[in-house]
């Protein structure tokens, strides 16, 4: 089923995509790739709290993954949230994140 959610969600059928990333993290609320991804399309939507709690499960899940971290900064950039951005950055380096793109 996440196969066929980022298919969707990479073809533009974000609705349909949203639906299957919803039906994943209902059996698996943890699912950090549904999480992260369900995020990206709340993002895009500008319906950033929504993905922030999203972004920040994918996180808390995996937090190895450096573009976890990059969405959800993101995300707090674009909502404004400028102590929460500061302490997640801090985060994030304290995990040894120091690429350019940070």
């Amino acid at each position: 089923m996440l196969q066929k959610a980022i298919d969707e969600h990479k073809n533009g059928n974000f609705s349909k995509a949203e639906r299957l990333y919803k039906s994943i993290l209902k059996k698996s609320p943890k699912n950090k790739d549904a999480n992260h991804n369900l995020g990206l399309i709340y993002i895009r939507f500008d319906r950033e709290k929504e993905a922030l709690k999203h972004f920040k499960i994918a996180v808390e899940t995996d937090p190895d993954i450096e573009q976890f971290w990059l969405s959800y900064i993101s995300a707090l950039i674009k909502a404004g949230d400028t102590e929460k951005i500061i302490m997640v950055f801090q985060k994030a380096e304290q995990r040894g994140f120091h690429s350019p793109q940070f």
